[in-house]
């Protein structure tokens, strides 16, 4: 299902990854310019999750390549926002790294007549980390790391956390009410996705943030600061915390050993017509190539990713 508008252009130049405000992503797609009549170009609107904007965003240079007639509007806006854009009937395909909640499936059905549909097209971990000051790992089990979040620890002194070379108090770093990336992480550690109990509800000074780079970079540069990030988002200027033991890494989110994980979706207003534009672009994630950018984003692939050096 898609609502793009049509024009008659025959020639595309790129926009380069335009920045269009702190933590909500970028704009990509193909300026059309008319050089002589010909071809029809549809515009795909994708709006959400800044997770799953990163795969979005490098997917699209080659999506549209292989596919000319289609513009898209990449814009990272959060889980939640995307997908009511979508049961408001402004964008085509919400992005969301979390599953669709129940309520908002049944708004869509209330709204439209339609259920949602989600489409895990990748699989991601949540990683939790620390400033790179840290003199050794720090490894943490899920109750600590709660009792950090919720703030029943709340300085690096605590007898209940290992020496790193930290001391005083702690600055906890969370996402934005909205985000799937936080709804995911109090699903997972905190015990409550919507954190109605009093002891998953985050310590009262937590510093929100609007994106997984927010967090990383208040990581980055605050000694006293620990945040949660997805695994594409990982990098130099930070060190990963191990939980009971087991560093987030590809290999440990396949085999199941790291715990604190969770899928990557796309998400239609019910099952797209096999011969529209919106399941072309649905299924061309699910393919070699499609995947291979998956991959490249820096999360993993949920099938077969074509060779790199094809």
């Amino acid at each position: 299902m898609s609502f793009g508008k049509y024009k008659n252009k025959v020639t595309y130049i790129l926009i380069a990854l335009i920045f269009v405000g702190t933590g909500f992503g970028f704009l990509v797609g193909w300026l059309a310019f008319n050089s002589g009549g010909g071809g029809e170009t549809h515009i795909l609107n994708i709006q959400g999750s800044t997770t799953v904007e990163k795969v979005c965003t490098l997917s699209a240079i080659p999506f549209m390549g292989a596919h000319p007639s289609i513009q898209l509007t990449v814009s990272g806006t959060g889980s939640g926002a995307g997908i009511g854009t979508l049961i408001n009937g402004q964008c085509d395909v919400a992005m969301s790294s979390r599953a669709v909640k129940s309520a908002e499936n049944e708004t869509a059905h209330t709204r439209t007549g339609i259920w949602l549909r989600q489409f895990a097209v990748a699989k991601d971990g949540l990683a939790l980390i620390v400033n790179n000051d840290a003199t050794s790992t720090l490894d943490l089990s899920v109750d600590i790391i709660k009792a950090i979040f919720n703030g029943t620890i709340s300085n690096w002194n605590d007898i209940s956390l290992p020496d790193i070379g930290f001391s005083g108090e702690i600055q906890v770093v969370v996402r934005e009410e909205g985000s799937g990336t936080r709804d995911a992480f109090n699903s997972l550690i905190m015990g409550d996705e919507d954190q109605e109990f009093p002891d998953s509800q985050y310590v009262g000074d937590a510093l929100p943030m609007t994106s997984n780079q927010m967090i990383f970079d208040e990581v980055n540069t605050n000694p006293q600061a620990i945040g949660y990030v997805g695994l594409g988002y990982l990098g130099e200027g930070v060190e990963t915390v191990y939980v009971d033991g087991v560093e987030p890494t590809v290999e440990s989110i396949i085999d199941l050993t790291y715990l604190i994980q969770r899928e990557l979706y796309l998400v239609t207003l019910g099952t797209p017509e096999p011969d529209s534009l919106t399941w072309e672009y649905i299924n061309w994630h699910f393919s070699p190539e499609g995947q291979y950018y998956v991959f490249e984003s820096g999360f993993i692939n949920v099938r077969d990713k074509r060779d790199n050096g094809i």
